[in-house]
């Protein structure tokens, strides 16, 4: 199987596209418009102002990359079968699929780097040399420093606070094996330190509107092929979750991959893939990326009518074949916000013997305590997808057929989360994301007037903030499901509650004193 790879900042040079510029005219000039700069200029850096700067830095590899792909192409190169990029890669590996067009990836790519640039604060770190296990243990044991990339079984880029960076090189030091490199930058990317960025980003994202791939893209969040559908919101969670390249490296060499050809500046990922070569998985008959069918693009003749996302269709829900819950609510069930609508009513048939014993019925499948506590049939929770796409709509119908989603609350406005909880109303189970980064105060005042119940937090964005253990504890029993995708972040959330945070809250009257001292035992 052919596999291009785009490398993503780092790669850069003064002098790259050399000879290459020149063959795309009109490319670039909609890249000096948008960028702000000639790209012959940008890239050549004769005077050392631009390739030091994540705002330029970014969209001139981004150009440098699709151009190199443009050229193979025009040169009679076979194309590739599947395609990923590195961090900032991602974008020019979505361009090639068709998933974004020119102008509005270069446009996402700028607006990327400038917000990437405004973080500050932080650094990053290579460590070279531990396993896994033992990175996870650092991890868990310095709170404000995340996993930023993974790329080989022993390379590993951190990001976090100052302070958290010299306290990984100080315990790897004293580990005595392995090496730590900081790396000359003050942006703690991939982390949740960025998710202000994160949050004004997805204003730039909901205005694109992302075509189906015409070949599998595996993405940087996953290690899997995007989901159509899901691209926004995956670039979202870029931000702030890790560049899990080793996935990626493993899943196209199940595929059947024997080694990638890096489209763009410099040979970076060349050299991680021939390092890795022997640690790298076998080809898997029908490998994974076998399996993923190409989405073909829009034709010319129905193009997309909107950038808004629109809820997937949800079937009508049947009855399963269980009991229905008990019509009491559980413990946790938020009040009855209306009529709470029974289940479907079933069909008679012939009569087939007796009726089943109850130890021969059907037993749902899961944890009947998650059952119980959310007040569900199955054990299975329907998670948010940023931008509404997760709706009220989408919401009311798992309601319906006793089942919980979340809403997707992540990149919208408090007045667009207003008006979805407003829909919400007279549903009986439902929650709704908690987006980090923004006015967490306003938006905990808004979720308890609206009496949420449940919030969903997911990955490196979920931080145990003042107005999270305020929304947990402060009125009535309420519920905060964390999507953990690494130790650390299920570390910070089952430590006990800040004492100081409590003192806090308790004082400016958001808990009262009788149940302030149970948190210095009470776990989110």
């Amino acid at each position: 199987m052919r596999a291009w790879v785009f490398p993503g900042q780092g790669s850069q040079h003064p002098g790259m596209g050399e000879g290459l510029l020149d063959r795309f005219p009109a490319e670039c000039a909609t890249a000096e418009r948008i960028i702000g700069v000639p790209p012959a200029q940008l890239c050549r850096d004769a005077r050392g102002e631009y390739l030091g700067r994540t705002r330029y830095v970014q969209p001139a590899v981004f150009l440098v990359s699709v151009l190199a792909a443009r050229a193979a192409l025009a040169d009679g190169r076979p194309p590739p079968e599947v395609v990923a990029g590195h961090s900032l890669g991602e974008y020019a590996a979505l361009h090639l699929a068709g998933c974004l067009d020119f102008d509005s990836a270069l446009s996402l790519v700028v607006r990327r780097g400038r917000l990437m640039e405004s973080v500050t604060g932080g650094g990053m770190v290579a460590v070279l040399g531990l396993p896994l296990s033992r990175v996870t243990e650092l991890l868990a044991g310095i709170p404000d420093v995340d996993l930023a990339n993974h790329n080989l079984p022993d390379q590993f880029v951190l990001a976090g606070s100052a302070a958290g960076i010299r306290a990984v090189v100080d315990a790897v030091r004293r580990h005595g094996t392995g090496r730590c490199v900081p790396l000359a930058v003050s942006v703690p990317a991939h982390s949740r330190f960025m998710a202000g960025a994160a949050e004004a980003f997805a204003v730039a994202l909901r205005d694109v509107a992302p075509a189906p791939p015409s070949i599998p893209v595996v993405s940087n969040v996953t290690g899997a092929p995007h989901v159509p559908g899901e691209i926004p919101g995956t670039l979202l969670r870029h931000f702030v979750e890790p560049v899990r390249w080793w996935d990626t490296m493993c899943l196209l060499a199940r595929s059947g991959v024997t080694e990638p050809v890096e489209v763009g500046p410099g040979e970076v990922l060349t050299k991680m893939w021939r390092r890795a070569a022997g640690s790298l998985p076998a080809p898997a008959p029908g490998g994974p990326l076998a399996r993923a069918a190409p989405v073909p693009p829009p034709t010319p003749a129905s193009p997309p009518t909107s950038a808004t996302p629109v809820a997937p269709p949800v079937p009508s829900p049947v009855t399963p074949p269980v009991p229905p819950p008990p019509a009491a609510p559980p413990r946790s069930e938020p009040a009855a916000r209306g009529p709470a609508p029974g289940p479907p009513p079933v069909a008679p048939g012939p009569a087939s013997g007796p009726p089943p014993t109850a130890a021969s019925r059907p037993r749902p499948a899961g944890s009947s305590g998650l059952r119980a506590d959310y007040g569900i049939r199955y054990a299975c929770l329907a998670g948010s997808s940023p931008f509404g796409v997760t709706s009220p709509a989408f919401l009311r119908r798992l309601s319906g057929a006793g089942l919980l989603g979340f809403f997707g609350a992540q990149g919208l406005t408090l007045p667009e989360i207003r008006a979805a909880l407003a829909e919400l109303r007279d549903v009986r189970r439902y929650g709704v994301a908690w987006p980090s980064g923004g006015d967490e105060r306003a938006l905990c005042d808004l979720y308890l007037a609206h009496d949420v119940r449940h919030v969903e937090v997911t990955g490196p964005l979920a931080v145990v903030s003042p107005q999270l253990v305020r929304f947990r504890h402060g009125d009535g029993p309420r519920q905060v499901m964390v999507r953990a995708p690494d130790l650390a972040t299920a570390v910070r959330f089952l430590r006990t509650a800040d004492p100081a945070t409590v003192r806090a809250l308790t004082a400016a009257g958001h808990l009262d004193g009788a149940s302030a001292g149970a948190f210095s035992y009470t776990h989110l």
